[in-house]
């Protein structure tokens, strides 16, 4: 993420994994809110978070922020049922052969 940027408050659709963030490079005054919380990113640490609670991240540091972004299984998503592909971006997948 580079100097100045700002991602919007958004969230994801996707209830079957949790998302973990690793910061990688952190400079200065680079956070994470989800829902009600905030936390600053700290290299080498790791946040894991449901991505369907909306959340937003900012870098107003002089320099780029560098995290790794994973999804892992949620406990238990095999008894959940699967996740429906939102209409906005049905266009973009193709089904079957």
């Amino acid at each position: 993420m580079a100097p100045g940027t700002r991602i919007k408050p958004h969230q994801g659709w996707v209830t079957t994994v949790y998302r973990a963030h690793l910061g990688l490079v952190v400079p200065e005054d680079c956070a994470l809110r989800v829902g009600d919380e905030t936390r600053q990113w700290r290299e080498g640490k790791t946040f894991v978070f449901d991505d369907t609670v909306t959340h937003e991240a900012w870098n107003y540091g002089s320099s780029d922020r560098v995290v790794l972004l994973f999804d892992f299984a949620r406990p238990g998503y095999e008894d959940m049922p699967q996740d429906e592909l939102p209409v906005t971006l049905a266009g973009f997948v193709r089904r079957g052969g």
